[in-house]
C-alpha cells in the first residue's frame, strides 16, 4: 500500500504521492485516516476494503477514548478526554471533590515515615 511507519510513533504511518499525503493511525483493531484530499481518502479505503475485512464507520468521532471535533473552516482538529477524565473522577468517587490549584498546603514537608500504599490501591488500577 505505500505507507511508511513514522519514526517518532509507532502507530503512525505515512504516504507521500504527487497528489498529496495519506496519515493512517492505527491502535490495536482501530484506525483512523487523515488525507489531503477527499480523493485520497476514498483511494485508501476502497484498497483497505478490498485487501481487508473492514467497515467504514464514517467521520471520526472518538477515537480510543478521545473525543475529536472538526472545524474544517479554521482547518482545526480539537482532541478532548473530558468523557475520559469523567469516569475517572466517578470510578474513584471523586465527583464530590473541590478543585484546588495546588494539591496540598504551601510548605508540606514529606518524609519517608508511614506505610507504602498496597498494590490493591486504586491509583494503580489507572
Amino acid at each position: 500500500m505505500g505507507f511508511s511507519a513514522s519514526q517518532s510513533d509507532p502507530g503512525l504511518y505515512v504516504k507521500h504521492i504527487e497528489q498529496g499525503s495519506t496519515y493512517l493511525i492505527v491502535w490495536v483493531d482501530d484506525i483512523t485516516i487523515a488525507a489531503d484530499s477527499i480523493e485520497l481518502l476514498q483511494d485508501f479505503k476502497s484498497s483497505i476494503m478490498q485487501e481487508f475485512e473492514a467497515r467504514d464507520l464514517g467521520e471520526t468521532s472518538v477515537f480510543i477514548g478521545m473525543e475529536v471535533q472538526r472545524d474544517r473552516a479554521q482547518r482545526q482538529i480539537k482532541l478532548s478526554q473530558k468523557n475520559a477524565v469523567r469516569n475517572i473522577i466517578e470510578r474513584y468517587g471523586q465527583g464530590d471533590a473541590r478543585v484546588r490549584d495546588v494539591p496540598m498546603a504551601p510548605g508540606v514537608k514529606l518524609t519517608k515515615e508511614g506505610d507504602p500504599l498496597g498494590e490493591d490501591t486504586p491509583y494503580r488500577q489507572l
